[in-house]
């Protein structure tokens, strides 16, 4: 079977990680082990350890979640294992340079979160109370940043999601293949 690589690219508060919870239940249901690569999850996991925010730890952790990122790409290529690889990955030299450490024997997908900047607000409202909050002057500097993927990058399909209608669909064309 054909490993499949999966890099989630939009703004922070676009639904990534949200996404990835769904779709880890949609490659347990197919029977495949897939490695999660996320800093913000390794960020929380120190967070948690140290009974803090995540924006108190933030810069202390975000160097080493960098390391222990590359560390999960290696080990997850190694073991031959699908990969999420939840991360803003906001412009095309990022996804260009993370999409060079998969082998072509990998099916790669990008899903682009093309979500309203209003909900993008609102979600990041609601994730203050969970000590998550992210500067607006930070989020209009990564807005400015943001490109869109394009198969120039190398990717084997890029598939948009601007609303949650339609993750059926994206379940079908990734596991459908």
């Amino acid at each position: 079977m054909t490993p499949k690589f999966i890099m989630l690219c939009g703004l922070p508060c676009s639904g990534k990680s949200s996404f990835v919870k769904d779709i880890k239940h949609e490659f347990n249901a197919y029977n495949q082990s897939v490695a999660i690569v996320s800093s913000d999850n390794y960020i929380q996991f120190k967070a948690d350890e140290l009974g803090l925010s995540y924006n108190a730890v933030f810069k202390n952790y975000i160097k080493d979640a960098g390391n222990h990122v590359n560390n999960i790409v290696d080990a997850a290529v190694d073991a031959n294992l699908n990969i999420i690889w939840d991360q803003t990955n906001l412009d095309s030299q990022t996804r260009v340079l993370r999409l060079n450490k998969i082998p072509r024997t990998y099916k790669t997908y990008c899903i682009a979160f093309d979500i309203p900047r209003s909900v993008i607000d609102t979600r990041n409202k609601n994730r203050a109370e969970q000590g998550k909050f992210i500067p607006l002057n930070v989020l209009n500097s990564m807005e400015s940043k943001y490109q869109m993927p394009t198969l120039h990058e190398g990717f084997d399909v890029i598939i948009r999601i601007n609303d949650y209608t339609n993750f059926n669909q994206i379940y079908n064309t990734i596991f459908g293949e």
